[in-house]
């Protein structure tokens, strides 16, 4: 018998569709045995002759031999195709059982999909609620940055009345000085004035003792009324000169404390500057972790563009699958449509070949072929097996490598986590140190805003000593006015006494000792005078000097005092800088969190839309399930057929049997006629011949007959394997369905890990800022 082709499916199916046994072996032994009954009745109704004897006997004769090989051949060929078969429908059946376990699988996986979708439905909850806690927290950080705007804006004005307050004291403290000078340099100009005046005096006097040596008798009471009030007014003076030399020492110690106080305002200057160069480098510090928080900021940008990329791409692949899987669907509904319609007309070509082959007969020489035609389908079957086998070793193979990707995945996986963990870890770190940092930078700056205070009251300090200077040289001019009309009253009396001298005149001789001795006197009292004019000059040397130290200290506190005043605006300006780059960090993360916010929303959109393709996924999966059903209840019925038509084999079997007893009657009823069928030989002959004709048309009816029922058998195969490679692509869309579902819930695990980190970098930043801002506030 000719070998019955066979349809292979791809190999992405994994599996080969086994060919469909040829049972026309049994049904030609049958139309073989009916075939024989018309050269039987042939027989019966001939004449015997002794050649038509021979013929026919040896015609039995051979065959009973070939109805005996044939037979005993049929029977083994057909053992072993039973077993076959049976070993074959074993293996389907172990086959079907491990694709309804898959599916089973696929469906436990499909409801973890749905779950694990619920779960990004809770996700997607908390996530909206992050946002609106995250819109409340900006709209404080709002207010509270408005507040802080205000405070500045206070301080603004406060420190602007405080400079007009401070330059207003400058420029009394400069009019303060003008005065001095001016009351000092008038001081001098009198004390010149009235030292020329009593050495004119003095010369007048001499010249008038030296016209009135004559006339001194009547003027020792004068004189010595003189004298006592010049000694009294020398001792007077001599006590204002040792006041004055205390006040002297008192104003040394003061200007001394001034100086130390001096000393230690510039040494808390000098400590201010090294914090205020500290503050520069924490400020430097903090411009580096806000770049560093821009750069972060751009990351996060860059991994949320990506991520909405791989989005888009997800979208892209999700679109060309559901139309691939519509038109694989709609290509396996038009195929199992033909392939129904193809079954039924097979069915229907078989059931009249069926009848048709019920009339043929004589066809036992063609078992030898058939066994041979079976041999190598066999032989085939052991190929077609060990393909299957080595492509299931294949697909172990492949399965193996897919768990080890899945193991790499999952350590990839654990690795990530591991890492963002240490991220996390890193940023608390840096947030507790950025804390440390801030509390001791609020520190530091209350400390130097302390200093400050500090030596703005030294400068106050040193003011009033100024101030309390000017009253003293104020004091000082006073004394010295006093001091004048002291003079003055002197030299009222000393006219008083030159008139008396010209009016007494006499007794000049008796004293000329006496005008020696107030030559002698006049000599001391012009020492005393001189010394008490180099005392005042030193004294006035000392009070301009300390007058031009207290200028310089001024002028060095007013010096500091600008440099103080730049370097509060220069931190003015950098406050002014942070400010704007914290309103530009602000307005970057308030457009990021609108980004958010829109991608959250198009995440959401995207949710919905992969539920109702999961949704559609599965009514698909539904519909390929019921197909599968479909196709397995028509492969239920086509072994129930194989079985049926194996019990039919058994049957014809049986009733070949039957036959065979009848026939060999038959033989001993003709061979009991044979005396008969001599004396029509010629008939005999004749009919003989008849039945060689008829044999050959039988025969050429069977073969055609046989062609057609190979032609249906390969058609019926042909639908067969259609039908299988149609269930096997339906099981593998739907394993490619349900790990396109994994692989989609996996994108948005990670994409909702994603967003928590983005929601957590973004509420370290906007903690950094408020932190920065309310550092710089204070």
């Amino acid at each position: 018998m000719e070998k019955i082709p066979s349809v292979v499916v791809t190999k992405e199916d994994r599996f080969k569709v086994p060919k469909v046994l040829d049972l026309t072996s049994m049904s030609d032994i049958s139309t073989i045995s009916t075939g024989c009954v018309t050269p039987r009745k042939g027989v019966k109704h001939s004449t015997p002759s002794k050649t038509g004897w021979n013929k026919v006997s040896s015609c039995d004769n051979l065959v009973c031999r070939q109805r005996h090989l044939s037979h005993e051949g049929c029977q083994r060929h057909l053992a072993d195709e039973m077993t076959a078969l049976r070993a074959e429908l074993r293996r389907k059946e172990q086959e079907i059982g491990e694709l309804k376990r898959q599916l089973d699988l696929s469906e436990v996986e499909l409801k973890l999909a749905q779950t694990s979708l619920g779960d990004l439905g809770t996700v997607q909850m908390g996530l909206e609620d992050k946002i609106v806690r995250l819109q409340t927290q900006c709209g404080q950080l709002e207010t509270q940055l408005l507040d802080t705007q205000q405070m500045r804006d206070s301080l603004v004005k406060e420190r602007e009345a405080l400079m007009e307050k401070l330059a207003e004291g400058e420029k009394e403290h400069k009019c303060l000085q003008e005065e001095m000078r001016r009351v000092i340099a008038e001081g001098e100009q009198r004390l010149t004035g009235v030292y020329r005046r009593l050495i004119e005096q003095l010369a007048e006097a001499e010249e008038k003792l030296g016209g009135l040596e004559s006339v001194t008798g009547d003027c020792h009471a004068s004189l010595d009324e003189c004298k006592g009030a010049l000694m009294s007014d020398i001792v007077a003076l001599k006590d204002i000169i040792k006041k004055l030399n205390f006040q002297k020492f008192d104003d040394d110690n003061s200007i001394r404390n001034l100086k130390g106080e001096v000393f230690a305002v510039s040494d808390n200057e000098a400590q201010a500057r090294v914090a205020l160069q500290a503050m520069e480098k924490d400020v430097t510090v903090l411009v580096s972790q806000i770049n560093c928080l821009q750069v972060t900021d751009n990351n996060l940008n860059a991994n949320i563009r990506s991520i909405s990329q791989q989005y888009e791409v997800l979208e892209n692949c999700l679109g060309v699958f559901e139309h691939m899987s519509r038109d694989r669907e709609r290509l396996l509904v038009e195929k199992c449509a033909a392939a129904e319609e193809r079954c039924t007309q097979v069915q229907q070509e078989c059931d009249g070949l069926r009848q048709v082959n019920a009339d043929l007969h004589l066809a036992l020489d063609k078992e030898k072929e058939g066994s041979a035609g079976k041999s190598q389908r066999l032989q085939e079957m052991d190929v077609m097996g060990e393909v299957v086998s080595r492509e299931l070793k294949e697909a172990q193979e492949e399965l193996g490598k897919i768990r080890e990707e899945n193991k790499r995945r999952r350590a990839v996986l654990k690795s990530l986590e591991q890492s963002k963990q240490d991220l996390e870890s890193c940023l608390s770190d840096t947030q507790d140190k950025l804390t440390v940092a801030a509390d001791a930078y609020q520190v530091e700056l209350k400390e130097l805003t302390d200093r400050l205070d500090e030596s703005h009251q030294k400068v106050a300090l040193l003011q009033d000593a100024v101030d309390a200077k000017t009253l003293e040289c104020e004091a000082f001019e006073v004394r010295a006015i006093t001091a004048e009309r002291h003079l003055a009253e002197t030299k009222e009396a000393l006219e008083h006494t030159q008139e008396d001298i010209q009016t007494l005149g006499v007794d000049s001789a008796q004293h000329r000792a006496e005008i020696e001795w107030l030559k002698v006197e006049k000599s001391e009292f012009q020492s005393e005078i001189e010394q008490l004019n180099s005392d005042l000059a030193k004294q006035r040397e000392v009070s301009v000097g300390e007058v031009v130290t207290l200028q310089r200290q001024v002028d060095e506190k007013h010096k500091e005092l600008a440099e103080a005043q730049r370097t509060v605006t220069e931190l003015e300006r950098r406050l002014v800088e942070l400010n704007d780059t914290m309103e530009t960090h602000r307005m970057a993360h308030v457009k990021s969190e609108e980004t958010l916010k829109q991608e959250l929303h198009d995440f959401t959109a995207e949710v919905e839309r992969l539920k109702a393709a999961v949704a559609e996924m599965e009514e698909n999966i539904d519909d390929a399930n019921d197909k599968r059903d479909m196709a397995l209840k028509q492969c239920q019925a086509l072994r129930e057929n194989n079985d049926t038509q194996l019990a039919n084999c058994h049957t014809e079997m049986e009733r070949l049997e039957c036959e065979k007893s009848a026939l060999e009657r038959d033989i001993a009823s003709a061979r009991c006629a044979l005396d008969n069928l001599r004396a029509s030989e010629v008939e005999q002959s004749a009919a003989v011949t008849r039945a060689e004709e008829a044999l050959q048309m039988s025969h050429d009816v069977n073969t055609e007959l046989k062609h057609d029922l190979k032609s249906s058998r390969h058609e019926l195969e042909l639908v067969m394997s259609e039908s299988r490679a149609h269930e096997l692509l339906l099981e593998q869309e739907v394993k490619e369905s349900r790990s396109e579902v994994a692989r989609l819930t996996q994108n948005a695990a990670r994409l909702n890990e994603s967003l928590v980190e983005l929601t957590e970098a973004k509420d370290a930043a906007e903690q950094h800022r408020s932190e920065l801002m309310q550092q710089l506030h204070e």
